[in-house]
């Protein structure tokens, strides 16, 4: 485990409560639909984030240096403050793409968005770890999202004489590990 990580835990939990891993049923249920706009509201609701979400959808594009990034973010330059009246009545858009949605499965997917709404809560309370991505991983996890996290950040693909390993997120695997239990 590296030192970082258990000192970003550390600063995480000061500032961010631990929620019980959230039921993957309702998440299932929205992925099997298509509904990918209900998994964003479901992953919302569970992160208590009371703001406007406008989800869109993309074939190319992302943020300088995360072109190929599965999802983000828009977000404004100065963000109100978490639970003020100017941080629920304000607009912000996630945009997922698509071909991350056509080949991807419902804990893939939701650990990517709940990846996004992260930095949404971080930005909001002015956590001065707002912009280091293992830490926006990390506060998902506390959110709810840890059981999803350790089954879909790493995947593996075995071959005869090679395994291929497929990481979504920021996390190690030894970093996934049982901290956040």
């Amino acid at each position: 485990m590296s030192v970082s990580i258990e000192a970003y835990i550390k600063q995480l939990r000061e500032a961010i409560p631990h929620v019980s891993p959230v039921s993957a049923k309702g998440l299932k249920t929205l992925h099997r639909r298509r509904d990918y706009e209900g998994m964003v509201r479901l992953i919302r609701r569970t992160m208590n984030l009371d703001v406007k979400l406008i989800v869109g959808w993309v074939n190319r594009g992302g943020p300088k240096g995360f072109e190929n990034a599965p999802a983000w973010v828009q977000m404004p330059e100065r963000m109100p403050y978490y639970g003020s009246s100017e941080f629920k009545n304000l607009k912000m858009t996630i945009l997922i793409r698509k071909s991350f949605l056509a080949q991807s499965t419902y804990e893939q997917i939701a650990i990517a968005i709940s990846h996004e709404l992260s930095h949404i809560v971080l930005d909001s309370i002015g956590h001065p770890l707002r912009k280091e991505e293992k830490a926006v991983d990390l506060t998902a996890m506390l959110l709810g999202f840890s059981h999803l996290y350790r089954r879909a950040a790493i995947n593996k693909t075995y071959f005869q004489h090679r395994i291929e390993t497929h990481r979504l997120g920021y996390l190690t695997e030894a970093e996934l590990g049982p901290v956040l239990n």
